[in-house]
């Protein structure tokens, strides 16, 4: 069964996508992975290298191709691309039913991991994102209104999974990208830190270093670690898999000692 993880922040150009690409790029090496891309923007169907004139998750929830037909197949991983109609989400998915076709699509897929990449924007999206996922990574920088939407998703997985019985998503931790040696970026940690214990949540101990390199892998439409392995954001990327990855392996012992007991 896929693991399906999703990236969230409702603050934009915090390098959400950046992070989706360099999980999948990294997942891919020895893995069956999946990237779908849920924002109208279309930046990780573009920077993955996907082709733009495809169908796309807009029609595969339209049902008007299915999955299989839109899933497009690169190097390192599949993507399932991004279409500037999903603006119109809003008014073609109002149904409350409407909330659990990505859920259905997802788990008629058999990948290893399927890393979801979020709109900056609180809607339908991004509620069938959180019913989809297994996992949610918030990705944030140092400012204020980054921080403040690392609260506001974690708002609204508690609230979801108080709703419905049939939605378990977990925050797997929050990531601080972009990061400089200053105190401001220190004070940023520990402000994360101080609100994980309140609101139960764990930032991740990798930080992302702020690096020019992220933009130009992103012109060169490559992941970071391809474009230039040796540079620090690759070596970042790589721990904060592991880091993932020990993290994911921690909480599933721990579900499955609940349900066990």
């Amino acid at each position: 069964m896929s693991k399906v993880i999703m990236i969230a922040n409702q603050k934009g150009g915090v390098g959400k996508t950046t992070t989706a690409i360099e999980l999948c790029s990294l997942l891919g090496r020895e893995n069956k992975v999946l990237g779908i891309d849920l924002d109208q923007q279309r930046n990780f169907s573009k920077y993955a290298g996907a082709k733009l004139d495809a169908p796309s998750i807009h029609d595969v929830l339209n049902a008007k191709v299915t999955v299989e037909e839109a899933i497009q197949k690169l190097d390192e991983y599949d993507v399932l691309i991004s279409s500037k109609e999903l603006a119109k989400a809003g008014k073609e998915f109002g149904e409350m039913d409407d909330i659990w076709l990505l859920k259905d699509i997802v788990e008629e897929l058999k990948y290893d991991y399927i890393i979801i990449d979020n709109a900056p924007a609180r809607g339908p999206l991004l509620m069938m994102s959180y019913i989809a996922s297994d996992y949610c990574i918030v990705v944030t920088e140092c400012d204020s209104g980054s921080l403040d939407g690392i609260e506001e998703v974690v708002s609204d997985i508690t609230s979801l999974n108080k709703r419905n019985k049939n939605t378990n998503v977990q925050i797997l931790g929050v990531l601080l990208n972009k990061s400089e040696k200053t105190s401001l970026h220190e004070i940023a940690y520990e402000e994360i830190e101080e609100t994980g214990k309140l609101l139960e949540f764990r930032p991740f101990k990798t930080i992302i270093r702020k690096s020019i390199v992220a933009s130009e892998s992103k012109a060169a439409m490559e992941s970071i670690n391809k474009y230039k392995p040796g540079n620090n954001v690759s070596v970042d990327y790589r721990m904060l898999l592991e880091e993932i990855l020990t993290r994911i392996e921690e909480m599933e012992e721990q579900q499955w000692v609940r349900e066990k007991n």
